[in-house]
């Protein structure tokens, strides 16, 4: 569902890379319990391909 060059940015910056997201998920490195939309926009015109932007700002109660 993802896209390949899909990233997420985290409070400190850190923009981390779809697979090690992924990964930290599958390893329990990383775990949510709960998240709440703060703010959410989907931008069509900006998109590679011609596919649109989702951006999310969240609260999020997680284990790192």
């Amino acid at each position: 569902m993802l896209a390949e060059d899909y990233s997420l940015t985290h409070m400190t910056g850190y923009v981390q890379p779809r697979n090690e997201w992924l990964d930290d998920i599958s390893t329990g490195q990383m775990q949510y319990h709960d998240v709440v939309t703060i703010d959410l926009n989907v931008d069509a015109s900006t998109g590679q391909d011609g596919a649109p932007v989702l951006t999310a700002r969240t609260a999020t109660d997680a284990t790192i």
